[in-house]
């Protein structure tokens, strides 16, 4: 057992004490000790040893216990600031492992059709679409540089944030779209927004964002948002043996909301690209 330390007449905890009492590494005290969320009470100036007071072992607790929730280490430090925050960061976090369970939940249904052999791995079949004449559509929306791999997130937020503002002004009576180009240095400029009429200028940061007339292929998909990569893959391999070479930003129009249809299968979206 490791003997505590005095310190300027303070009785301070080594290390490994502390390690001991909380269930921390002492690899990971000193990464969080680097990073501001935990400081040791003192350091020696001359061996560089950290010492622990004893009363920072219950704050060294919240820690591992928020940790075990899978809580980032920025929310953490952010509740330690201010424990009015706790209940807040707690709600948003239980939403998240939620949102894992149902994806988890959703991968090991696509696992037993593919053990069953009911789908193969990659589908290569053909899809169907029509080439329409499509008016000009408005939408009140957010524009935001977006990273590729965040856009599973920032559709629904951002349907979510325009939605109020639409519903109490012009929405029209149509489906969110998130306009989705192709990426640059792995960021997407994202729209995403309501259809409107447009004779209401909306307050920032929502703006209203036109995409014009013209003539666009259309594909229904039917199937959980996850899988729309594969869905605009196929498209486009289908569209390339047809001899078509859409021009213009890849549109998807969200016709059914996951709050109303459980199943995901059972989601369909309007895939729209323009062709001039």
């Amino acid at each position: 057992m490791l003997p505590p330390v005095r310190v300027e007449h303070d009785e301070l905890l080594s290390i490994g004490r502390f390690s001991q009492l909380t269930g921390l590494t002492a690899k990971a005290l000193r990464h969080y000790d680097d990073i501001g969320l935990l400081k040791p009470a003192t350091v020696d100036g001359d061996t560089g040893y950290r010492f622990y007071a004893l009363d920072q072992a219950r704050e060294a607790e919240t820690i591992v216990r928020l940790r075990s929730f899978e809580l980032p280490l920025d929310e953490i430090a952010a509740i330690l600031a201010d424990p009015s925050l706790l209940h807040e960061r707690l709600v948003v976090q239980r939403a998240r492992l939620e949102g894992r369970v149902v994806e988890t939940h959703r991968m090991i249904v696509e696992l037993d059709r593919l053990i069953r052999d009911e789908e193969v791995l990659v589908p290569d079949e053909r899809v169907q679409y029509t080439i329409e004449e499509l008016p000009e559509l408005t939408l009140a929306a957010i524009r935001a540089k977006t990273p590729f791999e965040e856009l599973m997130r920032a559709i629904p937020e951002n349907i979510g944030r325009t939605a109020e503002w639409a519903f109490a002004n012009d929405r029209l009576p149509a489906a969110p779209v998130a306009v989705c180009p192709p990426p640059e240095d792995g960021v997407v400029d994202l729209k995403v927004g309501w259809p409107v009429s447009g004779t209401v200028e909306p307050p920032a940061p929502i703006e209203l964002y036109r995409c014009p007339a013209g003539r666009a292929v259309v594909n229904v998909y039917h199937g959980d948002f996850p899988g729309l990569h594969a869905a605009w893959r196929q498209l486009y391999e289908t569209l390339r043996a047809d001899g078509i070479e859409p021009q213009g930003e890849m549109r998807e129009h969200y016709e059914t909301s996951p709050e109303e249809v459980s199943d995901p299968s059972e989601h369909v979206t309007r895939l729209v690209w323009p062709l001039d």
